[in-house]
């Protein structure tokens, strides 16, 4: 998975190495040769290292979301001052294999899990451990993406379709 921040810093999932890759900008164009491992695969990020890491969000304060496919969980990552491993947090339960994360305007968490078939919402504030069923029946949800009107897009890889749920009146409608 890819992310871009607000200054088009680049983040990656990358999946094959467990770790998390920063591409930053330098002189105003991304820069492969200034890359960073920002999350090294023997990080602890709320007690254990990254497991195939596959999808990536970021939101408007730097904080990053982790689709950490192989642990079955979301990892939170606050930006303070910079990225620390020890204030990373794990989001969602019973999930089986997230495989994609973006977030809504208002900072709600959506998951994409790619076993289930479904998409969940980690509703605000996400201390509260709330996690709805926005969208199911799915064979193998890989992607999701939210545009400004908050439809939510899912690439279904599994009938190999990109499907649209709308947003309408504060709540997700299939």
């Amino acid at each position: 998975g890819v992310a871009v921040d607000s200054v088009g810093n680049i983040f990656v999932a990358d999946s094959g190495n467990n770790r998390i890759v920063e591409i930053p900008v330098v002189n105003g164009t991304p820069s492969t040769a200034s890359q960073r491992v920002l999350i090294s695969d023997s990080a602890l990020l709320a007690g254990q290292t990254l497991s195939a890491p596959e999808g990536i969000a970021i939101d408007g304060f730097g904080n990053l979301y982790v689709a950490d496919t192989g642990n079955k969980r979301v990892v939170y990552l606050p930006n303070v001052e910079g990225w620390t491993a020890g204030l990373a947090q794990s989001l969602g339960s019973n999930l089986s294999a997230p495989s994609a994360v973006s977030l809504d305007t208002a900072g709600n968490v959506y998951v994409a899990d790619a076993d289930s078939g479904k998409v969940y919402e980690l509703e605000l504030p996400l201390s509260s451990g709330v996690q709805v069923t926005v969208a199911s029946g799915y064979s193998n949800p890989s992607g999701i993406a939210i545009d400004a009107s908050g439809a939510l897009f899912v690439v279904d890889q599994g009938s190999q379709q990109v499907l649209r749920v709308l947003y309408i009146s504060g709540t997700l409608v299939a």
